[in-house]
């Protein structure tokens, strides 16, 4: 039951980055459901990153999480399997199952070591954006 609530708090919240013109992937607004509700949703295909020109990335990545701390969320898991390309080579998140509008207690779905207090809040996705870089960079 916990994988079924993650699952729709992660479409509830591509649902509002989407809202608020973030850099998430396209995806079908009917999710899959079955007989226990939704279990999956089809996005766009999506493609990993070069990591050839790093410092563009690097770059690129900052701006992204700014605006999305700027639109108020945390995205949670800012990892590098997490961070893709669309088909036009723009920089997309995935995954926000484990991030949240910015001050609002964080559910019991969600894993208690991701955040620091009860709250969701920018710490975890500066402290995840360190550890992305030292491993890419």
């Amino acid at each position: 039951m916990l994988s079924r609530l993650r699952i729709q708090h992660e479409f509830d919240m591509l649902k509002e980055m989407r809202r608020h013109s973030l850099p998430v992937p396209i995806f079908d607004d009917n999710p899959m459901l079955d007989d226990e509700g939704l279990f999956g949703y089809r996005i766009e295909q999506l493609f990993p990153i070069d990591f050839s020109n790093t410092q563009a990335i690097s770059d690129d990545l900052k701006t992204l999480v700014n605006q999305v701390h700027e639109s108020g969320f945390s995205h949670g898991d800012l990892n590098p399997s997490n961070v893709m390309r669309n088909s036009n080579g723009s920089l997309v998140l995935i995954d926000p199952s484990r991030g949240g509008p910015l001050g609002q207690e964080i559910p019991h779905y969600i894993p208690s070591y991701q955040y620091e207090g009860p709250v969701f809040s920018t710490t975890t996705d500066e402290k995840y954006l360190r550890r992305y870089f030292s491993a890419v960079l």
